[in-house]
């Protein structure tokens, strides 16, 4: 879950059997967004949750919520949803309405 917001931005993993949290990462970037995260998994790799914030799209670790990657300049308040393509690239699907 991604709670970007301009008082303490973060992402979260909550177990869906009980709620209970299983990890909570602060995110430094964001001021607001509005773009649904993904996952993607690379051919060779773990799966990864893909968020697009405040002028950033940031690649967290689904296990334990470490962010190891990221690409700035992608915007200030993207919205549409990011999907992986490839072994390292990254698209943006537009949000349809």
């Amino acid at each position: 879950m991604i709670c970007d917001n301009r008082a303490g931005p973060y992402v979260v993993a909550v177990n869906t059997r009980d709620g209970t949290l299983v990890w909570k990462t602060s995110r430094s970037n964001p001021v607001e967004g509005y773009s649904t995260p993904a996952i993607y998994t690379p051919a060779e790799g773990r799966p990864q949750l893909l968020v697009f914030g405040s002028g950033a799209l940031d690649a967290y670790d689904t296990d334990n919520g470490k962010r190891l990657r990221w690409v700035n300049r992608v915007g200030l308040q993207p919205k549409g949803v990011p999907c992986g393509e490839g072994e390292h690239g990254v698209c943006q699907r537009p949000r349809v309405r």
